[in-house]
Order: structure tokens, then C-alpha cells, then sequence
């Protein structure tokens, strides 16, 4: 039996790191996103009008 215990607690350890590292590449890919939007100017700059209060 502390075979088949032990190997559950490898397999969630496993799925735990698997999740950290999808949360990670997620994050960078919305940060990458981001970056490249601040290379273009607002909606609101290009059409001339005031942007609305933050």
C-alpha cells in the first residue's frame, strides 16, 4: 500500500507544478500582450476625444 500512497502523492505533486507552470506561462504571455499594446496609441488618442476618467 505505501507504493500506490506514494505514488498518488508523486502524481498531485506533478499536477501541482504542471499548474504553477501553466499560471507562469500565462502570466507571461498576458505581459507580452500588454507590452505590445503600449506600442500603439489609444482608440481615444486617435480619434481625437478625451478619454474617459480612470
Amino acid at each position: 500500500m505505501p507504493s500506490v500512497l506514494g505514488s498518488m502523492m508523486v502524481a498531485s505533486t506533478s499536477a501541482a507544478a504542471s499548474l504553477q507552470e501553466a499560471l507562469e506561462n500565462a502570466g507571461r504571455l498576458i505581459d507580452r500582450q500588454l507590452q505590445e499594446d503600449r506600442m500603439y496609441p489609444d482608440l481615444s488618442e486617435l480619434l481625437m476625444v478625451s478619454a474617459p476618467s480612470e
